[in-house]
């Protein structure tokens, strides 16, 4: 008796003609849903040598194109981890914008709500040398043409959101959600009175803390609309 549950063998033991297994599609049950609003970068990395200092140029660079943004990122990385994803944001008119949905797809994240723009998919163009220091020039572009009239989702899944895109959707969202809204604080900037009185969980880290002036603890008791109180998380 090894009190494994009887399993119907005809399903397991069908073979396609190439003697290969099928796929059996078992649905996930409680899995946790999370919407995340944010950038949508491609990601240009020149690997230097040594950086080139004001007025010179360098010519033995390797170039790499890979998805970036910070909302693409965390998007990415919380379907890895097994969540139903949605990526709220924007992308351009351009090859770079097929390339970003197509990587998000793959790693599971549902685009259907990523909009295309007038303006071009956001880049982030880095120059990295050999110890790892970089500089990075980051080029908004769609992520500031986010509709949020055009955004359609339940209000009661959760949200993560950062400030790389338009204040004014960061705080449409917030102000239409009814469950946890997250915030990361970066970049880092002035909070308004929406993002005070609804968001549950920011996570920040010290620069944050310095740049939003009135962060005090006692701000986070002042909640009056989100579900469970504030709570802060400490980023490095």
């Amino acid at each position: 008796m090894t009190g494994r549950p009887d399993v119907d063998r005809s399903d397991v033991d069908r073979r396609d003609g190439a003697g290969h297994v099928p796929r059996l599609d078992v649905p996930r049950l409680d899995v946790p849903r999370l919407d995340v609003l944010g950038a949508i970068n491609q990601d240009v990395v020149a690997r230097v040598e040594r950086a080139p200092r004001p007025g010179e140029t360098v010519a033995d660079g390797i170039l790499t194109h890979q998805p970036g943004g910070k909302g693409a990122n965390q998007a990415t990385a919380a379907a890895r981890l097994g969540a139903s994803v949605r990526m709220l944001g924007a992308v351009g008119p351009d090859a770079a914008a097929n390339q970003m949905r197509a990587a998000l797809a793959d790693a599971g994240v549902d685009v259907s709500a990523v909009q295309t723009a007038d303006e071009a998919t956001g880049t982030a163009l880095i120059v990295v040398d050999e110890t790892g220091e970089n500089s990075i020039v980051v080029c908004p572009g769609a992520n500031l043409q986010i509709d949020p009239e055009r955004i359609d989702r339940d209000p009661a899944v959760p949200v993560l959101a950062q400030l790389e895109v338009a204040p004014h959707v960061v705080d449409h969202v917030a102000r239409t959600s009814t469950g946890l809204f997250a915030l990361n604080v970066s970049p880092a900037r002035e909070l308004g009175p929406v993002l005070w009185d609804r968001v549950g969980l920011f996570i920040v880290n010290e620069g944050s803390t310095r740049t939003c002036r009135g962060w005090r603890p006692h701000r986070w008791s002042r909640s009056r609309s989100a579900p469970t109180g504030r709570c802060c998380c400490a980023a490095a």
